[in-house]
């Protein structure tokens, strides 16, 4: 039986080969056990590149391949190339059956399963044309229905204020937790009360207003789009420091010129009510305020530990909503009656520690 199972050809699936014509594979007959029925079976491995050092080799056997329409190195389905339990929950949510690949809790009812002719689970759906079109169909008009959209607009606007709420709740603890924080030393260096103009001259820039899921390479490649500096092939053409936990950081230019152009690029400007240009470099959904830094800066510019950090973005945040016309509703100020009454309520557990301890001990004795 063995013999007349490894003579099957193997079920691999594309992503696995890779995009060569001609692979060239190793066949070892019984060379590995199964990591679903446990039996022996012939063992494929294969490089799909010739660059790539990964070998990449088959994991189960053809038969419990074929039981689950799986791929044998990567156990995904063959034809959606998803996971077997999200198959079968898709196929479930659309047929509105109860669709499970259930597997055998002990190594003898595996073996045995494994030499049956069955089809498990979604593998019935996968594994027929048809039945994939159909349930396709099916999973199309579900999604085009109209009330699908609406539903998906108020799980997102669920999202959104949940995230606003906890980010909110975030900035009230760490308004109290670093308010002895002084930055003072850092506010005056920073370039706030410059204007952005198209025509400004300088290499360095202060940007703030940086959102937390931005990376830093995504911004880089923002600016190098913006001035075409790939297609210079230069890249020591700027250099760039972002602080997240500040929300702010610096963007440096090789030469003027490319600070020029740079500036020049930045079509959107925000009009702050003080009548300060800032530019707005636009990522994704998000503003980031431009200000020209004459002066330059250092990673040291935007604090030297986390308080600092953090005391810097907090006071960015309240710079922004001033400059958007936005009341600050999100950060409520902090009572000092709550203040001296948790004040009180530390120097009473702190007396209470105090007159808990017990007596010195006497160190000399005499008899």
């Amino acid at each position: 039986m063995n013999d007349e199972i490894n003579e099957l050809p193997p079920k691999i699936c594309e992503q696995c080969l890779g995009d060569k014509t001609e692979i060239r594979m190793t066949k070892i007959s019984q060379g590995s056990e199964c990591k679903i029925c446990t039996l022996p079976f012939t063992l494929y491995h294969f490089k799909a590149c010739k660059r790539n050092s990964n070998i990449v080799k088959t994991l189960i056997c053809v038969r419990c391949a074929a039981q689950r329409n799986v791929c044998q190195c990567c156990m995904l389905d063959l034809r959606w190339h998803i996971p077997v339990q999200l198959r079968d929950h898709l196929i479930s949510m659309v047929s509105e059956e109860n669709i499970v690949t259930e597997e055998a809790k002990n190594d003898m009812m595996r073996r045995f399963l494994s030499l049956k002719d069955v089809k498990l689970g979604g593998a019935q759906i996968t594994s027929d044309p048809s039945e994939t079109d159909n349930i396709l169909d099916r999973l199309r008009g579900i999604l085009q229905r109209p009330g699908s959209n609406d539903e998906k607009s108020l799980s997102h606007s669920r999202e959104a204020a949940a995230l606003a709420k906890k980010e909110q709740d975030t900035n009230v603890i760490n308004i109290e937790k670093y308010a002895s924080v002084d930055i003072s030393h850092i506010l005056k260096k920073l370039p706030l009360s410059e204007s952005f103009s198209n025509d400004v001259s300088t290499r360095s820039f202060f940007l703030y207003n940086v959102d937390v899921s931005i990376p830093e390479w995504k911004i880089s490649d923002a600016i190098s789009q913006l001035l075409n500096l790939r297609k210079l092939g230069d890249g020591n053409a700027l250099s760039l420091i972002i602080n997240h936990k500040a929300k702010c950081g610096g963007v440096r230019f090789q030469s003027n010129e490319l600070g020029e152009k740079f500036a020049s690029k930045l079509n959107e400007t925000l009009t702050t009510p003080k009548s300060i240009n800032r530019g707005v470099l636009r990522i994704d959904r998000s503003r980031i305020f431009v200000i020209p830094w004459t002066s330059g800066f250092s990673a040291a510019s935007f604090g030297a530990n986390t308080a600092e950090n953090i005391k810097l973005s907090l006071s960015l945040n309240k710079l922004i909503q001033v400059e958007l016309g936005v009341r600050d509703k999100q950060l409520p100020a902090i009572s000092t009656e709550n203040s001296k009454k948790r004040m009180k309520n530390t120097s009473k557990k702190i007396h209470k520690a105090k007159s808990k301890k017990g007596k010195p001990r006497a160190n000399n004795l005499t008899l």
